[in-house]
């Protein structure tokens, strides 16, 4: 898959979804870095890129359908949260080829630490492809996705 990395998230996730065997195109590295939601979600959808990014607005599928996209990930992480933590749980994500196959035409809401969803034993959930909403666990994380898809 090819994602667009959003300049709020570590420069250390490009090297992340490279491993992951994904491209990765950070908008620092494109001269967008400062550049509005609105310009870079033309430049992923030109492009035919995932959004990667911990803004929120990304989230409102009012001004972001998930079917005019290549897919759109919004990792909603406190503010503080560091670079090493952020990795961390976009590699949680990463590391689980259906939620990467649900993203396709889809918007992802990833939120660690659900306390509202506990997963029995740590087990995977059934997740519902690119719609409806499923549940993962990988080392130590619980994770709530919220998918809207076409």
């Amino acid at each position: 898959m090819r994602f667009l990395i959003d300049a709020n998230m570590p420069r250390s996730a490009a090297e992340l979804l490279k491993y992951y065997n994904h491209e990765a195109v950070d908008v620092r590295d494109i001269g967008m870095g400062a550049t509005a939601d609105s310009v870079i979600a033309i430049y992923a959808q030109q492009n035919g890129l995932a959004i990667v990014t911990r803004d929120f607005d990304f989230a409102d599928i009012r001004n972001y359908p998930p079917s005019q996209y290549a897919g759109l990930l919004v990792l909603a992480l406190p503010e503080d949260a560091v670079a090493t933590f952020v990795v961390r749980v976009l590699e949680s994500f990463l590391a689980n080829k259906e939620l990467i196959e649900a993203l396709l035409r889809s918007l992802v809401v990833d939120r660690p630490i659900c306390s509202s969803w506990q997963l029995p034993h740590g087990r995977p959930v059934r997740f519902e492809n690119s719609k409806g909403i499923g549940c993962f666990s990988r080392n130590g994380l619980s994770n709530k996705i919220a998918t809207i898809g076409i």
